[in-house]
């Protein structure tokens, strides 16, 4: 075994790697922990335990398995637990009483036990894969040296035992991970021939946990990158939403461009190397900001392109209504910033077109992008209009409405469409001081009364 694994003791019970519990590895700068139950919350850890003991009961050994046991590997809170043993997905329900058969095709049953909700699956094998998606056969297995076999890296096919802290590591994940190496189980090829959204992993995995891809693997990644046409862009959308949401997101976006993967996923950014530049660089000083519009819109648009084309990207993807609506907004706002600043626009203008969200997204963007360009006067343009909207009062975004219908009727004005436009006229000369009391209102609408006809625009309103 390579340095730093000495604290490897051997085999366990029936053949099963484990590790000391005192050992701590070598990771990049960090460090890597044996995985145990210390690091999981305690009512994760329990619910763990109460799930293991009653299949020991029944005469199965059962394992926390998969991100779980390699988060805290790397010294991470999880979030969840998924857990594996021999017991066939019909037996597991009999053993407990909350449970829902979520993939039972598939041997997977959700467990709850005192509130916590965890996967149960059954060992298995599978094989196929016609649709580079799913495998067409599925067969129930006896240990985890079987189940690991059909998981796409090591780093994901390790085993931890809850009741006694013991470690299987069938593939080498946890060498990987001393190694910071990212490598798929077996051949890389046959990864990512079965199931193209491993291909996008890749890069997420990659990124978020700061593991550099095995020798071979970007290749093999380039071979296969057909297989990402069987993936569904629901999903293509949610695997690289997980590259923005963690981890460090520009390099993501590098492995994909080095795998050859964007012109599957992102065609747009495929056709020019300069984007990927660029939009790497964007979402690198975006930093935390990149988890939202801002770093979708990097990805979706570059810096001078006309933001009107992010909702057929955006649709391409399957975004959601509203999703896609905050993205094009977005895109359409930071490419405003600087305008805003000019010394001819009212106050007003600036209010309405910063004071719906997401403002701030798209004030991260337009900062990143104007660092990214070196443009120093816009940038101090764009920092002095972000702290004055960060500033602004309920009362000064929304001001007491002083024109609406009671006084529209008043003045004798005819319900219509130039309703609206009185009212929204009436709220923007507000923000700018121009009408501030109730009583000026009667006057202020004299005058508009006397040309019903006229326009109630603006020419700075956004």
């Amino acid at each position: 075994m390579g340095e730093g694994l000495s604290s490897w003791t051997g085999w366990g019970e029936g053949s099963i790697p484990h590790w000391d519990s005192a050992a701590v590895l070598c990771y990049g700068s960090s460090m890597l922990h044996d995985p145990s139950m210390e690091g999981l919350a305690e009512p994760l850890a329990e619910a763990a335990r109460s799930v293991a003991r009653t299949l020991e009961v029944a005469g199965f050994r059962g394992w926390i398995v998969g991100g779980a046991v390699r988060d805290l590997a790397l010294g991470r809170t999880p979030k969840d637990v998924d857990m594996v043993s021999a017991a066939h997905p019909d037996r597991v329900i009999e053993l407990f009483e909350h449970t829902h058969a979520i993939g039972k095709a598939f041997g997977i049953v959700l467990v709850q036990v005192s509130g916590v909700d965890l996967e149960v699956a059954t060992f298995r094998t599978e094989s196929g894969y016609s649709d580079a998606r799913h495998p067409d056969r599925i067969q129930f297995a006896q240990s985890p040296q079987e189940d690991a076999l059909r998981r796409d890296f090591t780093c994901n096919a390790m085993y931890l035992d809850p009741l006694n802290g013991e470690v299987c590591d069938p593939c080498g994940g946890l060498q990987d991970l001393s190694d910071g190496r990212l490598a798929t189980v077996g051949e890389p090829r046959d990864r990512f021939t079965e199931d193209g959204l491993r291909l996008l992993r890749l890069a997420r995995f990659g990124a978020q946990l700061g593991l550099e891809p095995a020798p071979g693997l970007l290749e093999a990644a380039a071979l296969c990158a057909d297989s990402l046409s069987a993936v569904s862009p629901e999903r293509v959308r949610a695997e690289l939403e997980g590259c923005l949401y963690r981890g460090a997101p520009e390099r993501a976006l590098e492995i994909l461009a080095e795998a050859g993967l964007l012109g599957a996923c992102l065609p747009w950014l495929a056709k020019d190397e300069a984007l990927v530049s660029h939009a790497r660089e964007v979402l690198a000083r975006l930093g935390p900001a990149a988890a939202g519009p801002a770093g979708w819109v990097a990805c979706l648009v570059a810096d001078g392109e006309d933001p009107g084309i992010v909702d057929a990207r955006a649709e391409a993807l399957r975004f959601s209504t509203s999703e896609r609506k905050s993205v094009i907004r977005s895109a359409a706002l930071a490419s405003r910033w600087v305008q805003l600043g000019a010394a001819a626009t009212s106050l007003s203008a600036r209010i309405l077109a910063t004071r719906t969200d997401p403002w701030r997204p798209a004030w991260d963007l337009a900062r990143a992008r104007c660092e990214c360009q070196g443009k120093a006067e816009d940038l101090e343009v764009i920092n002095a209009l972000g702290s004055w909207r960060a500033g602004l009062t309920p009362e000064q975004l929304h001001p007491p409405q002083l024109v609406g219908a009671k006084e529209l009727e008043a003045a004798g004005i005819p319900r219509g469409p130039r309703w609206s436009e009185l009212i929204a006229l009436g709220e923007a000369e507000q923000m700018d001081g121009k009408l501030t009391t109730s009583e000026d209102v009667p006057a202020w609408l004299r005058v508009r009364a006397a040309n019903p006809d006229g326009s109630a625009g603006r020419q700075d309103a956004p």
